[in-house]
């Protein structure tokens, strides 16, 4: 009984080894989906930055995950000429249920109370208006993002 007691252990030891969630392609792929979103966001505002009408402010924040530890990632400000701003933040790969947040917060929101939040879903960025959960989000283009913009700059 202890060989295959034994055997049994080391088989299930080897299973879970290989079931180990890689905690540092967790965060390299999060990073390349908050790249890419960053991309299409300047895409669809390019027009606004080159006219003027919106200032963006690109920062860095420092993150801090478990699992996954601390990290930079980018962040970016859009402000009007005349004083409306809206920041859009990430927060993190490691959430339950979805592949990575980004906060999104219009003029002067708290900084833990976002008024959206954009989910890396299997489908893609879904956007959830705080206080909704994921099954009530919407598809995060660029029609949710103009109205977003619309909101914060009224």
């Amino acid at each position: 009984m202890s060989e295959d007691l034994s055997d049994f252990l080391k088989q299930k030891e080897s299973k879970a080894n290989e079931e180990q969630v890689n905690w540092m392609k967790v965060k390299e792929n999060y990073l390349n989906e908050v790249s890419i979103f960053f991309d299409t966001i300047n895409n669809w505002i390019k027009n606004e930055v080159k006219q003027g009408l919106l200032k963006e402010n690109k920062y860095k924040n420092s993150l801090q995950e478990y699992q996954i530890g601390t990290y930079q990632v980018d962040a970016l400000g859009l402000q009007t000429k005349y004083g409306k701003a809206i920041r859009i933040e990430p927060v993190g790969a490691n959430f339950m249920g979805v592949k990575g947040r980004i906060d999104i917060y219009l003029n002067n929101t708290r900084m833990d109370n976002p008024d959206y939040y954009v989910v890396l879903t299997d489908s893609g960025w879904r956007l959830v208006k705080n206080g909704q959960t994921v099954r009530n989000s919407t598809e995060f283009n660029q029609s949710a993002f103009t109205n977003i913009l619309k909101e914060a700059f009224q």
